[in-house]
Protein backbone atom coordinates (compact mmCIF):
# COMPACT_ATOMS: atom_id res chain seq x y z
CA UNK A 1 0.00 0.00 0.00
CA UNK A 2 1.15 3.49 -0.75
CA UNK A 3 0.82 4.47 2.91
CA UNK A 4 3.85 2.22 3.53
CA UNK A 5 5.66 2.79 0.25
CA UNK A 6 5.35 6.54 0.79
CA UNK A 7 6.99 6.22 4.19
CA UNK A 8 10.12 4.81 2.55
CA UNK A 9 9.98 7.52 -0.08
CA UNK A 10 9.69 10.08 2.75
CA UNK A 11 6.42 11.47 1.39
CA UNK A 12 4.05 13.33 3.67
CA UNK A 13 1.04 11.17 4.57
CA UNK A 14 -1.42 13.34 2.64
CA UNK A 15 0.64 12.78 -0.55
CA UNK A 16 0.40 8.99 -0.37
CA UNK A 17 -2.58 8.94 -2.74
CA UNK A 18 -3.97 5.71 -4.16
CA UNK A 19 -2.65 5.26 -7.70
CA UNK A 20 -5.47 2.87 -8.67
CA UNK A 21 -8.63 4.95 -8.38
CA UNK A 22 -9.97 8.45 -8.88
CA UNK A 23 -11.03 9.08 -5.27
CA UNK A 24 -7.77 10.93 -4.48
CA UNK A 25 -7.60 9.42 -0.98
CA UNK A 26 -4.57 8.30 0.97
CA UNK A 27 -4.10 4.61 0.22
CA UNK A 28 -4.24 3.13 3.70
CA UNK A 29 -5.96 0.04 5.10
CA UNK A 30 -9.36 1.75 5.29
CA UNK A 31 -9.14 2.92 1.70
CA UNK A 32 -8.02 -0.52 0.49
CA UNK A 33 -10.70 -2.48 2.36
CA UNK A 34 -13.64 -0.08 2.05
CA UNK A 35 -13.21 2.53 -0.69
CA UNK A 36 -10.82 1.83 -3.56
CA UNK A 37 -12.86 1.59 -6.75
CA UNK A 38 -10.44 -0.90 -8.30
CA UNK A 39 -11.90 -3.56 -5.99
CA UNK A 40 -15.60 -2.60 -6.01
CA UNK A 41 -16.84 -5.87 -7.51
CA UNK A 42 -14.63 -7.96 -5.20
CA UNK A 43 -15.76 -5.89 -2.23
CA UNK A 44 -19.42 -6.32 -3.17
CA UNK A 45 -18.92 -10.09 -3.27
CA UNK A 46 -17.11 -9.97 0.08
CA UNK A 47 -19.91 -7.95 1.70
CA UNK A 48 -22.51 -10.43 0.47
CA UNK A 49 -20.53 -13.18 2.25
CA UNK A 50 -20.05 -10.87 5.24
CA UNK A 51 -23.81 -10.30 5.52
CA UNK A 52 -24.52 -14.03 5.30
CA UNK A 53 -21.95 -14.84 7.99
CA UNK A 54 -22.69 -12.01 10.44
CA UNK A 55 -26.40 -11.52 9.72
CA UNK A 56 -25.64 -7.80 9.45
CA UNK A 57 -25.03 -5.33 6.63
CA UNK A 58 -22.17 -2.87 6.37
CA UNK A 59 -24.75 -0.08 6.71
CA UNK A 60 -25.57 -1.38 10.22
CA UNK A 61 -22.26 -0.01 11.52
CA UNK A 62 -21.95 3.59 12.67
CA UNK A 63 -18.63 4.34 11.01
CA UNK A 64 -15.65 2.86 9.20
CA UNK A 65 -13.76 2.15 12.42
CA UNK A 66 -16.60 0.06 13.79
CA UNK A 67 -16.92 -1.82 10.50
CA UNK A 68 -13.17 -2.44 10.30
CA UNK A 69 -13.16 -3.95 13.79
CA UNK A 70 -15.68 -6.52 12.61
CA UNK A 71 -13.97 -7.14 9.25
CA UNK A 72 -10.58 -7.57 10.87
CA UNK A 73 -12.00 -9.87 13.50
CA UNK A 74 -11.51 -8.09 16.79
CA UNK A 75 -15.26 -7.55 17.35
CA UNK A 76 -16.31 -10.95 15.99
CA UNK A 77 -13.72 -13.22 17.62
CA UNK A 78 -15.31 -16.11 19.48
CA UNK A 79 -18.69 -15.67 17.80
CA UNK A 80 -20.28 -18.10 15.37
CA UNK A 81 -18.77 -18.12 11.87
CA UNK A 82 -15.59 -16.30 13.01
CA UNK A 83 -13.27 -18.62 11.06
CA UNK A 84 -15.39 -18.34 7.93
CA UNK A 85 -15.40 -14.55 8.25
CA UNK A 86 -11.60 -14.44 8.47
CA UNK A 87 -11.32 -16.78 5.47
CA UNK A 88 -13.65 -14.49 3.52
CA UNK A 89 -11.53 -11.44 4.42
CA UNK A 90 -8.35 -13.25 3.34
CA UNK A 91 -10.01 -14.25 0.07
CA UNK A 92 -10.93 -10.61 -0.62
CA UNK A 93 -7.39 -9.43 0.17
CA UNK A 94 -5.75 -12.13 -1.93
CA UNK A 95 -7.98 -11.46 -4.95
CA UNK A 96 -7.51 -7.70 -4.57
CA UNK A 97 -3.74 -8.02 -4.38
CA UNK A 98 -3.73 -10.22 -7.48
CA UNK A 99 -5.72 -7.56 -9.36
CA UNK A 100 -3.38 -4.89 -8.05
CA UNK A 101 -0.36 -6.77 -9.41
CA UNK A 102 -2.03 -6.96 -12.82
CA UNK A 103 -2.56 -3.18 -12.71
CA UNK A 104 1.10 -2.71 -11.79
CA UNK A 105 2.16 -4.96 -14.66
CA UNK A 106 3.66 -7.63 -12.40
CA UNK A 107 3.56 -11.08 -14.00
CA UNK A 108 4.00 -13.22 -10.87
CA UNK A 109 1.07 -14.66 -8.88
CA UNK A 110 3.16 -14.69 -5.72
CA UNK A 111 1.78 -12.28 -3.16
CA UNK A 112 4.56 -12.63 -0.61
CA UNK A 113 7.30 -10.85 -2.56
CA UNK A 114 7.99 -7.36 -3.75
CA UNK A 115 8.55 -7.02 -7.49
CA UNK A 116 10.44 -4.24 -9.13
CA UNK A 117 9.66 -3.23 -12.70
CA UNK A 118 11.85 -5.04 -15.19
CA UNK A 119 14.23 -2.98 -17.24
CA UNK A 120 15.63 -4.01 -20.57
CA UNK A 121 19.30 -4.84 -20.48
CA UNK A 122 21.69 -4.71 -23.39
CA UNK A 123 23.31 -7.99 -24.33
Amino acid sequence: MFIEKGRYLKLEVEKRICPFCERREVEDETHFLLHCTLYNDLRDEFFREFSNLTHTKKEDYKNNDELLKVILGSEWKGKPNYKQLIKSVFKFIKRSMKRRKVQEGVKSDRLDTVHLPRTKTKR
